[in-house]
């Protein structure tokens, strides 16, 4: 499996903000392989007379001859000023600390510097070579996000003037589908549920039940549950190797992995007797949860019913889940404005499943699942 290469953009002549590397760290769970690279963007100012292009000069009014040295000595200049930059972040304290923290979690991370006259095209170079999976953006480069959102196919996140990270957009991938395109139709009043046709019925799926009616669901005729084999699954988890196990304690093994279109995922096992028995039963009961969208739910993406494996497949959620945040050993803890809007949310997610008829009857703190900007989602 691929690792992640993540690149933190930051402008050069500014103090450092440490902060963003650090929501990379804790925010994008990066394993052992991973690497971060903080980039230091200088704006290098040209001087007509070093340009080398006639008729560039010319249309500046520059009618005299380059002199080389003078040409050299602009570029010289521009070297000593990269260098010395980038020993100042590597002899800055904070930098130093992460650095050893990267080292601890076996993270590589190293430090660039680049100029160029245009700071954003500098920076879209940079990330294209180091073919990032993710890129922060300084706030400066606000107004050149959609740039880097047309030319990148990478997450692209902002540091906010507070230094926070906003979220700009995720990973595209193949299987790259919004969240406005699932959840079609009238909202509050109507769900994604239309014409009733039979009585409500009870499903049990292992540790809760789910009261669903039963009735045609529009979502333009788009099929959105996915078969996957368990050999793609075995693929996408490296063998599903303790590496990536994020089980958080119990009998389940819950392990995340990343399918051949780059899509990470989070696999865990469907422990019901009766679907070993009846796959058809489980398949039509993934079929029911799958559909069921809101932005407060963790996305059932699909599921394994081949041979004696009855596996599902949701989408991975970056954060970890909210027990992790709340635990003691957190170096960062939750503050009050996170901890309501975690709560709002999650009662979103719940408020939604009980407009559909499906009752939970599982939430707890390991269930509920966190993003990069700590919006809840909980894990049907």
């Amino acid at each position: 499996m691929e690792g992640q290469r993540v690149m933190v953009i930051q402008d050069a002549s500014k103090e450092v903000c440490s902060s963003a590397i650090r929501w990379v760290l804790h925010g994008l769970c990066l394993k052992p392989g991973d690497q971060i690279v903080l980039l230091g963007v200088l704006h290098e100012v040209i001087d007509p007379r070093t340009l080398s292009f006639k008729g560039t000069r010319k249309l500046l009014g520059y009618r005299n001859k380059v002199d080389f040295t003078e040409k050299f000595g602009a570029n010289h200049r521009i070297v000593d000023r990269k260098e010395a930059r980038k020993q100042e972040y590597e002899n800055n304290a904070e930098i130093m600390e992460i650095s050893k923290l990267c080292k601890a979690e076996k993270v590589e991370f190293r430090i660039e510097v680049a100029a160029g006259a245009s700071p954003a095209v500098v920076a879209m170079k940079s990330a294209e070579n180091l073919k990032a999976t993710w890129v922060i953006l300084d706030r400066k480069m606000k107004k050149n996000k959609k740039i880097f959102q047309e030319r990148l196919s990478c997450g692209i996140s902002r540091m906010k003037r507070n230094n926070s990270i906003k979220l700009l957009r995720e990973p595209r991938t193949k299987f790259d589908v919004t969240y406005d395109i699932m959840m079609q139709g009238p909202p509050e009043e109507e769900d994604l549920f239309s014409i009733e046709l039979f009585p409500t019925c009870k499903i049990n799926c292992g540790k809760f039940y789910f009261y669903v009616k039963q009735k045609v669901i529009k979502i333009q005729n788009i099929e959105w549950r996915k078969d996957y084999t368990y050999l793609e699954l075995h693929a996408a988890t490296d063998g599903f190797s303790s590496k990536n196990n994020i089980s958080e304690g119990g009998v389940e093994y819950t392990f995340r992995g990343q399918l051949e279109n780059k899509l990470n995922i989070v696999i865990k096992p469907a422990n019901n007797n009766i679907y070993f028995q009846e796959p058809m039963k489980f398949k039509s009961e993934i079929d029911i949860l799958s559909r069921v969208r809101h932005k407060n739910l963790v996305m059932l993406l699909g599921c394994c019913a081949e041979g004696s494996h009855r596996l599902l497949v949701y989408e991975y959620v970056c954060n970890g889940s909210l027990n992790q945040h709340l635990s003691k050993c957190q170096p960062m803890p939750l503050s009050w404005t996170k901890r309501v809007k975690v709560a709002l949310g999650a009662s979103r997610g719940l408020n939604h499943l009980h407009q559909n008829n499906i009752i939970h009857k599982d939430i707890r703190s390991s269930n509920i699942l966190l993003n990069y900007d700590f919006e809840p989602l909980v894990m049907t």
